[in-house]
């Protein structure tokens, strides 16, 4: 279910056209850098840099005032 809820969030944070959150998709630190760094770099995005990109994505998206949208700018420490 995790992964399920995962897409559709997803899919409200890269509209397209539209702004996709940089902390999304990371550029990674070096070739040697494996999948859970990069988890990591993610997860360590501050939750406020998170909830101004969420913002953003979920206004050019024209998904802002839905149920999710909102759920994820409330928590965006979670969201992310």
């Amino acid at each position: 279910m995790e992964q399920v809820v995962w897409i559709l969030n997803g899919r409200l944070l890269m509209p397209e056209p539209g702004y996709t959150p940089d902390f999304v998709c990371p550029p990674p630190p070096g070739l040697d850098t494996t999948f859970e760094d990069e988890i990591s770099a993610v997860r360590a995005t501050d939750p406020e840099v998170a909830r101004y990109e969420i913002h953003r994505a979920l206004v050019d998206g024209g998904a802002l005032h839905t149920s999710t949208g909102q759920k994820l700018l409330a928590d965006p420490a979670r969201a992310v």
